[in-house]
């Protein structure tokens, strides 16, 4: 739902409503992503927004015949006015999920209302929650309910179900995640781990790896990888493949199929068996066979709708769409082709419709399925060629790197302006700051190359953390750079190899590290939701704040951590995109000093000495504020909706005022409106 059914429509000034009466003072609200909530000082609550069960008026459309449901479809302005719960009186804390409602009532019984856990049918007014009478807080994930009790403990009925901690000092919950400061001040969290939410370090969906990462599925061999598969292929010639999706392994060669090498691209794999057949596989992992190799292979490539293999004799043989000609019998056929004319040659790369070759002269030609060839003018003493989506880099004998092609991300090794770099190619150049050079890996705009002494550099593209430095961003100075970079492996590096946004490092140790995008290379992590864990390095945590993806903790040393999804850059290092997490705690810097902390689904909030309320998040480059009239809040609660595409900040809210009004804004407005009743 849009914001604006919350109740959010915007006046010019915030004043008292209704002469100063309980009725009309707030003490506390509560928002959501669809709908938000008041308490009063009369112990009454309002609530406005799109759910209309959580409005708690005492009916659904479901309850009543259909000829009067149409009478119960508000229009957005009802909506938006405040309705006052049926059934509630010496209310003191309400707070709201995206699916119910609860209020704690000063005998510490609990009445909620909406969809409730536990129950069929959703709930239009508020009931009692079982055998509770010793709440000391509430806190709601969408799907649960969970309760501090007056002795410390916590309990959660609903998806989540557990009874257990001691000694609980605070609780808070949002979406599918809860955590609780326990005394003396560590913090637990369970519920989703999906993007280490829980701080404790791990992850179930580990999509980006920014810094190199030990490969534990299989020791030894060689890994192969396409753009969303790896591949494992053993000393003994057999090869599996796992998902990046699922993490679940997805093919696996028979043990009468001994290959001899293997490759990956978008379209498909290829292996050698040992009859120097190269059998291919497309992505539903049907085979067939390709024949006719005329010598022992020594490199395959695979690429678009062809595959060609370099031949102990230095020839080179293609299959499908490579120098197939364009003669009608040649068309009928698969191949393969002798490409003539090349020379001896040492090495090849191939992408999509083109193939590359470095001759023992040290030129590089190039051919596409017509019959001819192009030798690359400026280009010399190759003895290697690597091809990525939009350029193309050669190793030369001598240690130096040569590149050309469209360089808008600095994978030509060399500043240049984006828009223009990225419609016209560029000529070969030599890239500064790359020496004794022993070989070379290019992925889509990305390049990395192994140095002799075993250390490994990347430039480019750093949108998926492809240059190994522990960081990425989807924008900014950290999302790219042009400066060759070393990246930190635990060892030496004897091999390199990599595809698309993806690379990884054989080690002296036998191990391989990757780094990039996580195509099934490193195995989920699952944890029960209803075990909770603790966050790590968190010990003096005075007040804790949860949004769906993210949390934070606000310590005894003025300082605030925070761990989760960091994908709207809400750690405020500057960072943000797809699969941006943090599994522990950071410190965000610039809050540092706050006197207390909000957080919601993109953005994380402190406030400062002087009350003004900064905020990082919303994948802004620079920090932003709450609008200037929350310096007089008593109270703040911020919406946890998902923001509509390029949403300025700041994020929605609602604040209760010193005078007991209440007080909201939606995104991209800088003056709070008051809501009516």
């Amino acid at each position: 739902m849009r914001w604006p059914l919350l109740g959010i429509a915007w006046i010019a000034a915030v004043s008292g409503c209704g002469g100063g009466s309980g009725s009309s003072e707030a003490v506390q609200v509560a928002v959501s992503s669809t709908n938000s909530c008041a308490t009063f000082r009369d112990g009454t609550v309002r609530c406005w927004g799109s759910a209309l069960a959580q409005r708690g008026g005492g009916v659904t459309p479901s309850y009543l015949p259909g000829k009067y449901r149409l009478e119960l479809r508000l229009s957005e302005e009802e909506l938006r006015t405040p309705n006052k719960v049926v059934n509630l009186k010496d209310v003191v804390e309400t707070v709201v999920s995206s699916q119910h409602s609860c209020s704690r009532l000063k005998n510490g019984q609990v009445r909620c209302w909406g969809k409730v856990p536990r129950r069929r049918d959703v709930v239009p007014y508020p009931i009692a929650e079982p055998e509770v009478s010793d709440a000391a807080q509430i806190a709601l994930m969408d799907e649960s309910t969970c309760i501090r009790h007056t002795n410390g403990t916590v309990s959660c009925v609903g998806q989540v179900e557990f009874a257990g901690l001691s000694g609980v000092t605070d609780l808070q919950a949002r979406g599918d995640l809860a955590c609780a400061i326990v005394s003396p001040g560590t913090v637990q969290c369970w519920g989703n781990s999906s993007k280490g939410e829980r701080g404790d370090g791990v992850s179930a969906q580990q999509i980006s790896l920014p810094t190199p990462t030990v490969i534990k599925r299989k020791p030894g061999g060689q890994w192969f990888l396409g753009r969303t598969i790896s591949c494992h292929l053993s000393s003994s010639g057999q090869a599996q493949c796992w998902n990046s999706t699922t993490s679940e392994m997805v093919f696996a060669t028979s043990a009468q199929d001994v290959l001899q090498s293997f490759a990956m691209s978008d379209s498909g794999s290829c292996g050698v068996l040992s009859n120097h057949t190269l059998r291919c596989w497309n992505y539903a992992w049907q085979p067939t066979d390709k024949k006719g190799m005329l010598d022992s292979p020594q490199q395959i490539v695979v690429s678009g709708d062809h595959q060609c293999a370099r031949l102990a004799s230095g020839q080179v043989q293609c299959w499908g769409d490579s120098w197939r000609g364009t003669s009608e019998d040649a068309l009928r056929q698969d191949g393969p082709w002798l490409v003539e004319g090349l020379g001896k040659a040492v090495d090849i790369g191939s992408n999509h419709d083109l193939t590359c070759a470095v001759v023992e002269d040290g030129s590089v030609r190039c051919w596409q399925a017509s019959r001819q060839l192009k030798t690359m003018e400026g280009v010399t003493d190759a003895v290697q060629v690597s091809m990525g989506v939009k350029h193309t880099c050669v190793r030369q004998a001598r240690g130096t790197v040569v590149c050309w092609g469209f360089g808008d991300r600095g994978q030509l090794g060399r500043e240049g302006e984006s828009e223009t770099w990225a419609s016209q190619p560029q000529k070969p150049e030599q890239v500064v700051g790359v020496t004794g050079a022993e070989q070379i890996v290019v992925g889509d705009d990305t390049t990395c190359v192994r140095l002799t002494n075993g250390a490994v550099q990347c430039w480019g593209d750093n949108r998926r953390g492809q240059l190994g430095q522990g960081y990425f961003s989807e924008e900014g100075t950290k999302s790219k750079s042009a400066t060759p970079q070393f990246v930190s492996l635990p060892r030496p590096a004897v091999d390199l190899y990599g595809y698309a946004r993806t690379f990884c490092a054989k080690l002296t140790d036998g191990n391989t590290a990757c780094w990039g995008i996580n195509v099934g290379l490193v195995e989920a992590k699952k944890i029960p939701p209803t075990q909770p864990t603790a966050v790590v390095g968190i010990t003096d945590a005075l007040q804790v704040a949860v949004a769906p993806s993210h949390a934070c903790a606000r310590t005894k040393a003025e300082k605030v951590y925070c761990w989760g999804s960091n994908e709207k850059g809400q750690m405020g290092d500057g960072t943000w995109g797809e699969g941006n997490i943090r599994a522990e705690p950071v410190e965000i810097a610039l809050l540092r000093g706050a006197s207390e902390i909000w957080v919601s689904l993109g953005a994380t909030c402190g406030r400062r000495q002087d009350r003004r309320v900064i905020c990082v998040g919303m994948s802004q480059q620079t920090p932003w504020e709450l609008p200037g009239l929350v310096t007089q809040a008593a109270q703040i609660a911020l919406s946890y909706g998902q923001s509509p595409l390029f949403s300025p900040p700041p994020y929605p809210g609602c604040a209760v005022m010193n005078n007991g009004s209440l007080a909201c804004w939606d995104f991209g407005v800088t003056q709070p409106t008051q809501v009516r009743w």
